[in-house]
């Protein structure tokens, strides 16, 4: 009786194929191998050509290399598939995953918008990294230029938008506490469907009565440089912690920190770059091999990564002299909020030239990796640093 082999993916498997390479990513163990053989390359791109998430082999093409052995090992050790000794020929069925090709007019009309306020542009605490901070990750900022962000203006803005369309909407600056102490923003804040962050310098709240936070609805984070003493964070948190407040805290660091067990688990460490701790990055920021197991992306996370930048989609920061950016390290301005069509500042957003897809497959460094779209989204760090690899996988 003729007997024939059938290898198969499971559905939670993804393919990427580059050049002579096949990478296979377990999207539910966080498993990756990747695997170098032409014929391995044909193979996996007839099955990428079908509906069947599996195709007949020959199993001499097998036993005759290393590669073909390695990967049927590979696939069964990580659950990923299997090679199946069939005695009567039929054609089993694996469904292959698919995703609906996303088209742009839809996700105009989805919920993915992201709008982060910055509502004045003063601060008197002087942080010593203050121009560098906000430019690789969300953080409060200055300038000498002294601006107010009018609320009727914002208000506008976000109704021209539509509130269906908007995720999520964060409010940055000074006083913000007499920010949302306003009527017309306390009555949109507690009716707004839409998560509200509001992000205080934790030097704005040494002085306030912090029970008034617990009058509206929001997340709180707390901004936290790497000079601030973490003996008075410790104190800080024994008063909060007494209130019924959603809050974490996010601490800037460019250097190594040991961070007291009692608030572990409620601080968010931002490292950032200095210009003079490159080696405190690379030891703590770049992507290596072994962090693809760790981050268990699914098949709609690695999908929606080959086709928009993930970081950036979505994102808009209004400035407080009303001017629209995307980035701050991206200095064009993209409109203002007083601009009268909305639609044009989101079709401008959503063309191939701008950040929401700027992809690793249109970088040099990164084009030719076959880890692309597994690798994190291009973000603020690559831009501010000028270098698009931050990992010791492709390496300069």
């Amino acid at each position: 009786m003729e007997v024939e082999y059938y290898l198969y993916l499971e559905p939670f498997t993804y393919v990427d194929m580059l050049n002579d390479q096949v990478l296979l990513y377990n999207t539910l163990s966080g498993a990756n191998q990747t695997f170098c053989s032409q014929e391995i390359v044909d193979f996996f791109t007839k099955i990428n050509m079908q509906d069947n998430y599996g195709e007949y082999i020959e199993i001499d093409s097998i036993k005759k290399d290393k590669e073909w052995m390695r990967l049927v090992k590979w696939i069964r050790d990580s659950f990923s598939g299997d090679l199946l000794c069939l005695k009567n020929k039929y054609n089993p069925y694996i469904l292959k995953p698919y995703f609906k090709n996303l088209d742009r007019d839809d996700l105009k009309e989805d919920k993915t918008l992201d709008i982060i306020f910055y509502i004045n542009s003063h601060c008197s605490f002087n942080c010593h990294y203050c121009k560098k901070y906000y430019r690789q990750f969300l953080f409060c900022k200055s300038n000498s230029k002294n601006h107010e962000l009018d609320k009727e203006s914002m208000l506008t803005f976000i109704h021209k938008i539509s509130i269906h369309r908007i995720s999520s909407i964060s409010f940055l600056g000074e006083h913000l506490i007499n920010f949302i102490s306003d009527k017309k923003i306390t009555d949109f804040i507690n009716h707004a469907d839409c998560e509200i962050i509001l992000y205080f310098n934790i030097m704005n709240l040494m002085n306030i009565d912090l029970s008034a936070l617990a009058n509206f609805k929001f997340k709180i984070a707390i901004l936290v440089n790497e000079y601030y003493d973490i003996n008075l964070l410790i104190l800080f948190d024994k008063k909060i912690s007494k209130l019924n407040l959603d809050y974490t805290y996010h601490m800037a660091i460019d250097r190594e920190l040991n961070i007291p067990n009692s608030i572990e688990d409620k601080i968010i460490l931002h490292p950032f770059y200095n210009g003079g701790n490159m080696l405190f990055f690379k030891n703590n920021v770049f992507t290596d091999l072994k962090d693809f197991e760790n981050c268990k992306l699914s098949m709609r996370e690695l999908y929606n990564k080959s086709i928009i930048n993930t970081f950036y989609y979505g994102r808009l920061i209004v400035d407080s002299d009303g001017l629209i950016y995307t980035s701050f390290n991206n200095f064009a301005s993209i409109g203002n909020i007083s601009d009268s069509n909305i639609e044009y500042l989101l079709n401008k957003s959503f063309s191939n030239n701008h950040l929401w897809y700027l992809l690793r497959k249109n970088i040099p460094i990164c084009s030719s990796c076959i880890y692309q779209n597994i690798c994190p989204p291009i973000s603020d760090y690559e831009l501010f640093i000028n270098r698009f690899n931050l990992c010791h996988i492709n390496p300069l």
